[in-house]
């Protein structure tokens, strides 16, 4: 089987189309909202991004949430990836800013 990643930071690779994750070959099962909320930040690698453009872009510009729930998926994804150790800390908080995606530790 051939897969195309579009992405690769680290031990973390992910197919957009495919909508897939993978962390040191081993797949981990997120949902479509964990997904595309990993795959704004993948893409975005080592840069904040706002916690409102988060939600725009997942959500889109209709919705006018408050950030409990982008942080609760973030809680959930953060889970998810921390059962691999070198990834426990990768989703990284700027304080009253939004989230980086940094796994170069």
């Amino acid at each position: 089987m051939i897969i195309k990643y579009e992405t690769c930071i680290g031990d973390v690779a992910v197919d957009y189309g495919a909508m897939r994750v993978w962390v040191d070959g081993v797949e981990i099962k997120l949902t479509k909202t964990e997904f595309k909320i990993l795959r704004e930040l993948a893409a975005h690698a080592g840069r904040v991004i706002k916690f409102e453009v988060l939600l725009e872009r997942v959500w889109g510009k209709e919705y006018h949430g408050n950030r409990n729930y982008l942080h609760q998926y973030i809680w959930s994804i953060r889970h998810k990836l921390g059962q691999h150790e070198q990834l426990s800390g990768c989703i990284k908080n700027v304080a009253g800013v939004g989230y980086r995606f940094d796994c170069t530790q």
